[in-house]
């Protein structure tokens, strides 16, 4: 199977979710072919990791994807920063805990709900 190489030079990605796993791998894609990348997270090292990734076209933020306030602030610094948002990609979720729906508590179950 061929595999195709986009060319994202100019492209600015706002990615959710992107600190760990999925999210950091497809922010270092990103980076890789050229696009330059926000990484907004819950975790406050957000900003140290996407660093991290590079210098000048990665930075980070805090932003908790159940906030409308704390997202359009990320939006707003990417925009302050970048210029736009070409690119949203929402990574954040959680996993549900390996528990029967019976023993699960309602809180566990609303904040998967609303961080997927």
């Amino acid at each position: 199977m061929k595999r195709i190489a986009y060319d994202l030079r100019g492209k600015v990605v706002l990615i959710t979710g992107g600190n760990r796993g999925i999210g950091a791998a497809t922010a270092r894609t990103l980076l890789d072919r050229g696009a330059r990348v926000a990484v907004a997270d819950i975790d406050p090292t957000s900003p140290a990791r996407a660093g991290e990734l590079h210098p000048t076209n990665a930075f980070g933020c805090v932003a908790d994807v159940r906030d409308r306030v704390s997202l359009e602030a990320a939006v707003a610094t990417t925009v302050d920063r970048f210029g736009r948002v070409d690119v949203a990609i929402a990574n954040a979720g959680l996993l549900a805990k390996a528990a029967t729906l019976r023993n699960t508590p309602i809180a566990d179950i609303e904040t998967t709900l609303a961080v997927n």
